[in-house]
């Protein structure tokens, strides 16, 4: 690798602002982000903004997917146990919480490639791809393979912690006496509980 002539040096110094104190520096990358400029990525010669664009639709695809997965997981698992204490339900929902709480992203990220590509692609099924990504423009279809993965291994750790918050105010509100009187007064479970 050749290395940089003192001349680039100090033009980048200039350019980067390093001639100047800490606190100068600082203050100028501040006022940066105040104005929405997030400076420039120095590997790629482009600046950050447009890198964030980028990336934008697939992190927005990402978030929404596994939000939605966590919630119809987690609040459904929440209310069955809080609605079913102390009974096979219950413990198999504590369970899946526990489980999923416990494990690191990575590892269940790791786990779903391992188990649902690696070992289906070499039984003949290929279900799942490894990685990339296909806009939703391009294939609506191919989109939502190439992130099922993706969304049940945020999903999965998210609605554990869905499961237990649910789990919990749901058995703190059907011990208030609003709920008695609600039941006394003729109303179904499942619409109390609804």
């Amino acid at each position: 690798m050749i290395g940089a002539t003192p001349q680039a040096i100090k033009d980048a110094a200039i350019r980067l602002g390093l001639s100047h104190g800490f606190f100068y520096q600082y203050w100028h990358y501040l006022d940066g982000l105040l104005h929405g400029n997030f400076g420039l990525d120095f590997q790629n010669e482009v600046p950050i903004n447009s890198e964030i664009a980028r990336a934008l639709p697939v992190t927005a695809s990402l978030v929404l997917g596994a939000a939605l997965l966590w919630l119809l997981i987690g609040i459904p698992i929440g209310i069955m146990s809080a609605t079913h204490p102390r009974t096979l339900r219950d413990r198999a929902g504590t369970t899946f919480a526990l489980t999923f709480l416990s494990m690191p992203t990575f590892v269940l990220g790791l786990l779903f490639l391992l188990v649902l590509y690696y070992y289906l692609t070499q039984a003949g099924f290929s279900w799942f791809p490894a990685a990339g990504y296909v806009p939703l423009t391009q294939s609506p279809g191919q989109w939502a393979v190439h992130l099922i993965l993706p969304w049940f291994t945020l999903a999965l750790v998210q609605a554990a912690v869905y499961t237990r918050l649910v789990r919990g105010s749901l058995l703190d509100v059907l011990g208030e006496d609003y709920i008695r009187t609600a039941r006394a007064k003729g109303l179904r479970r499942r619409t109390v509980i609804y």
